[in-house]
């Protein structure tokens, strides 16, 4: 994510496909844990734990989508369409 700063602990970002995926990884081998957002809009929570367990430190992203966005079904290029195309 652009502008990423550890110690903001909120984002909000907007998606051009749906469904959006969050990814993160740890520094210094820490573990990374992540809860997608069930819709969107919605809020993915990102928490990081130290290698050795004595620190976590929990993030939020608010994900919206963008009016043009598209969706991405498994299997399925990116269509122009917004609508799965099972439904098409």
């Amino acid at each position: 994510m652009s502008g990423f700063d550890a110690a903001k602990t909120s984002y909000t970002v907007t998606s051009p496909v749906y469904p959006a995926m969050i990814s993160a990884t740890a520094a210094d081998n820490g573990t990374v844990a992540i809860q997608q957002p069930a819709s969107l809009p919605g809020t993915a929570t990102i928490t990081v734990m130290s290698e050795d367990g004595s620190r976590t430190q929990t993030c939020s992203v608010h994900v919206a989508l963008r009016r043009d966005a598209r969706w991405n079904c498994p299997g399925d290029a990116v269509t122009d369409s917004r609508a799965p195309a099972s439904s098409r």
